[in-house]
């Protein structure tokens, strides 16, 4: 028996260039009769050995015996296989006693096969110990997150796979992560493979960059300004993707590592005092976090576009166009088409400050290295009540849910002195056949120190036309409707009013006085058709001008309908309230 040295090379290029291929072994040797380990036999009674690597792992050896043809044939490669589910881990490296968070995707395939519940297990890449199990679901649209320590039978310094399996499937989706008693240092992180970036330090120790050769460095929290101070790090501190902070949803259903739900202050508005006095209170919302901490925030995207890049931007109270020097990292990084979550981890480091949170355009408070003891007042975020001119957003938002980060509402009291006061509107409605409808509105009206006059808007009052029946439905109250199907909106819907005739007479009402406005509107010269009356009026006191009005809207959606089936079905009265 011989044996012949092929470089890897040459067999690769042999593969390559061809993809049907026939072997013969050659009768060069007779010397050995005996099959060595491993080989197999052929049906002449022969026997022939794999391919092998030598130990330089350089070179492929090729075991043949004598006299024996042995063929067969070279496929190309098939198709790669289908992924079904996506998952990664927070981190690749973790040390005893954190939490481990992994996040993923499962498509629509394992969704319809499997449904939503999901199993994670564990095994050690080198004794081939398993741990099993715990559950958990994912989201209607198949995003999970979920947060876990080490089981206890893994405690020992190793490699382990995380694997996820849809329930009742044998199909898995893993991940792989190291584990330490003890995060190794910076350096042995990296020859283990880990990029500069995802190196982690241990509790205490912030993760910098050596200006000299860009290395990574884990130091002492005191020591970091002065190690910057001196040039020897860079300014920018790599915020951790170990997530100390998260915990395992207290709701199974949300999913999200955000357990803490993000709720404004609703406004409330007073009575309107006998001197036309109305207070309103509301609350500013201000996200706070310690220094030195890391926090999240989940925010829940509605995104009938094509998939957009997650971010936000973090900038200075007192200078809206300067970045803050606080890190932050988005999981996952796209927000993709349809309702989806993504959440944004913050990194404060030793900053302490005002600054904004921008999602999209204009900015939301957020304070640094203060907390809800704290004195936080409104002239600490000088662009709130600012107006901001923002493109048109392809996607709406909401913030859902925190973790690390505070809440700290900022109270504002405004009073307002009222000219006047729309006390309640009155509306009757009616048909007058089948081609006519009339709606009558009544408004009562108190004044106070000035006398007040009022008049229809024919400018700014609008009708709108459906294609079809919008499914009208009563809304907040007599005044107010809802439609079912906005889609059935004519392309060119606003139309103006002069298409409906309007009867009117603008009154003047005596100061300290009670009085009323009225006004109707006759349809029966319109097309055949289903219309949603918006109308408008105007109120101002004797020493204002026109021009200055204010701008009082009555109605929104007040159904009309003209020349189609049961008109009368529409025929009511009822008192709208202010």
């Amino acid at each position: 028996m011989k044996t012949l040295q092929i470089s890897v090379i040459t067999v690769l290029a042999v593969l390559i260039l061809f993809s049907y291929h026939v072997t013969f072994a050659q009768n060069v040797s007779s010397s050995s009769n005996q099959m060595p380990p491993g080989a197999i036999k052929t049906p002449n009674g022969g026997w022939i050995t794999p391919l092998q690597t030598t130990e330089n792992g350089k070179n492929l050896t090729i075991h043949y015996e004598t006299g024996i043809p042995v063929q067969g044939n070279y496929l190309p490669p098939g198709p790669p296989p289908i992924i079904h589910m996506d998952i990664k881990a927070n981190s690749e490296v973790y040390q005893k006693g954190d939490l481990i968070t992994i996040s993923g995707k499962e498509d629509n395939y394992l969704i319809q096969k499997y449904g939503n519940d999901l199993t994670l297990s564990i095994d050690n890449s080198r004794t081939r110990e398993r741990w099993c199990c715990d559950n958990f679901q994912s989201s209607q649209e198949g995003t999970f997150y979920y947060s876990f320590k080490m089981p206890d039978i893994f405690q020992s310094q190793d490699n382990y796979n995380l694997r996820v399996s849809p329930n009742n499937s044998t199909d898995q989706y893993g991940v792989g992560v190291l584990y330490y008693a003890v995060l190794p240092n910076p350096l042995v992180q990296l020859r283990l493979g880990i990029s500069t970036l995802d190196v982690e330090c241990r509790v205490n120790f912030i993760h910098l960059i050596k200006s000299e050769d860009q290395s990574p460095a884990c130091v002492r929290q005191e020591a970091s300004d002065e190690l910057v101070k001196r040039g020897w790090a860079q300014s920018v501190m790599v915020p951790s993707k170990r997530a100390p902070h998260i915990v395992k949803p207290l709701n199974p259903i949300n999913l999200s590592p955000c357990e803490t739900r993000y709720e404004g202050k609703p406004t409330s508005t007073s009575t309107v005092y006998p001197n036309g006095t109305v207070i309103t209170t509301g609350y500013v919302p201000v996200l706070y976090m310690p220094q030195n901490s890391t926090g999240m925030i989940c925010v829940n995207y509605t995104n009938v576009n094509q998939q957009a890049t997650a971010q936000i931007r973090i900038f200075e109270a007192n200078n809206l166009s300067r970045q803050a020097d606080i890190q932050y990292y988005a999981s996952p990084d796209n927000i993709s088409k349809g309702n989806s979550t993504v959440v944004y981890t913050i990194s404060t480091g030793n900053q302490r400050g005002f600054y904004g949170i921008s999602f999209f355009c204009g900015g939301m408070p957020f304070a640094v290295g203060y907390d809800n003891q704290s004195r936080i007042i409104t002239d600490d975020f000088p662009w709130i009540g600012q107006v901001f001119h923002c493109p048109s957003m392809t996607y709406t938002y909401k913030i859902s849910g925190l973790h690390g980060v505070g809440i700290y509402y900022i109270k504002t009291v405004s009073h307002e002195q009222l000219s006047y006061d729309i006390q309640n509107t009155t509306i009757t409605s009616y048909s007058m056949g089948t081609n006519s409808h009339n709606a009558t509105f009544s408004l009562h009206i108190r004044t106070f120190d000035k006398p007040a006059r009022f008049w229809f808007d024919y400018k700014d009052s609008t009708a709108t036309k459906f294609v079809k029946n919008p499914g009208f439905k009563f809304g907040s109250d007599a005044c107010n409707w809802d439609v079912t199907d906005n889609s059935q909106m004519q392309n060119t819907p606003w139309l103006r009013i002069d298409g409906i005739h309007v009867k009117e007479n603008s009154v003047s009402i005596p100061a300290n006085s009670n009085g009323t406005y009225t006004f109707s509107i006759l349809a029966e010269n319109l097309s055949d058709g289903y219309y949603g009356l918006s109308p408008v009026v105007y109120g101002a006191t004797t020493d204002v001008s026109s021009d200055d009005a204010g701008t009082n809207y009555i109605a929104y959606n007040f159904p009309l309908v003209t020349g189609i089936g049961n008109t009368k079905i529409l025929d009511f009265s009822g008192t709208c309230l202010r």
